[in-house]
Parts: C-alpha cells; structure tokens; sequence
C-alpha cells in the first residue's frame, strides 16, 4: 500500500475525486487502502448483515466505505460505519459515528492504524472495533482506552503496536 500523491493535494481536489476503491485524506496526502481480498469482503458482509438486522430496532444507518471527516485536513474511510438515524443524512460524515469497524487487511501497517485510531478517538466515536484476518473474534477500542487497548494489535512477526511506534 502507498500513497497516491507525494506532494500537498489540496482538500478541494480531493472531494472532487473519484478512487477506486475509495481513498483517505490526511493532512495534504492522499493515501490507498488495503481491501479486495476474499476474507477482507467476507467479513465487511457479515458485519454489515449483523448490523442491517438490527438498523430499524437500533435506529442506525450502516454503510460501508464511507467518508468521515475526522479533522478539518483528516478524511478517513472506514470499512463499516454506524450512524444514528437521528442525525442528519451528510454526504461526507461530519459528526461522530455510533461506531466503525476496520477489518486490516495484511497490508496494513501498525504505524498506519494507530493514526487511523487516534483520528478517530479523538473525533470522540464511541465504538471502535477491528478485525485482523486470521482472527475468529471482533474486538473494542473504546474512546479514551485506544492506548490501554493497542496490544490487541499485533503485526505479522507479533510486535505489539506499542512497540512498533509511531
């Protein structure tokens, strides 16, 4: 995985820009993500069959790979996001979802997610939760414990994130 652009993007060509699949935003650079693989997709389904069961019980909207705008220079794409049906329909998410699900692929980095989960922490979203391939389970990063909960990740060769930096 790489970024698409080494040099500043402004926002504005961003928003106007279309990526298959669809891109992040931060801070001026654009940058791929990981999907496209068997058990990467299977598991976005089953979440978001999970979810779409309960959406009317729950009052919540699901959707995948939707942006949400974390920071005013931050775009984040998460694989599921759950949105009160109480709040306003955007086009880019503005205000904090219920709760989003990244489901890692093997591409991504440690370094990477912690940014992604910082970003999101700091936009106040209540439910956090990820997936790695090769897991059986989901698993929390509430708001506020994204630090305490790091060691649920792991890379390939079994660094915790904390000792893979940032």
């Amino acid at each position: 995985m790489a970024t698409l652009a080494h040099l500043h993007v402004p926002v504005e060509v961003y928003l106007r820009s279309s990526y298959e699949p669809d891109a992040e935003y931060v801070d001026g650079v654009i940058e791929e993500r990981p999907m496209g693989e068997y058990d990467h997709a299977s598991w976005q389904e089953a979440i978001i069959l999970w979810f779409w069961q309960h959406a009317a019980e729950w009052n919540v909207r699901v959707k995948p790979a939707l942006r949400v705008q974390v920071a005013p220079t931050r775009y984040r794409v998460p694989d599921i996001t759950i949105l009160d049906r109480g709040e306003p329909i955007e086009q880019i998410i503005t205000h904090a979802p219920v709760a989003v699900f990244e489901v890692l692929s093997p591409e991504d980095t440690m370094k990477r997610m912690m940014r992604k989960l910082n970003d999101y922490s700091a936009m106040q979203i209540p439910q956090i939760c990820g997936h790695r391939s090769g897991d059986e389970d989901l698993f929390p990063l509430r708001e506020r414990r994204v630090a305490q909960s790091l060691h649920l990740f792991s890379d390939r060769e079994g660094n915790s994130l904390r000792s893979v930096g940032s």
